[in-house]
């Protein structure tokens, strides 16, 4: 099993702000078909404007491997795996 990071990048159409989030998964096997359906259905909210973000908005999405250094990086602690 490795992890991966996922960073999804977007701009809300209400405040016209840019945000991102990060999303770290477990895999045996990267399936970008498969994380973009999981990533489809994330509600993500703006932290200014608190408005969702709409269906169908466009979003650039990156994915990398998890290094310890890059989970340090993002606050990620073993607490926080998933079952």
């Amino acid at each position: 099993m490795a992890y991966i990071v996922v960073t999804i990048s977007f701009q809300f159409p209400f405040c016209q702000l840019t945000g991102s989030e990060h999303i770290v998964a477990e895999t045996e096997r990267f399936d970008a078909q498969k994380m973009s359906g999981i990533l489809s259905r994330q509600l993500f909210e703006c932290h200014v404007c608190l408005h969702t973000l709409p269906d169908a908005t466009f979003a650039k999405a990156h994915a990398e491997l998890a290094t310890p250094s890059r989970l340090k990086e993002l606050h990620f602690t073993a607490s926080q795996r998933p079952n």
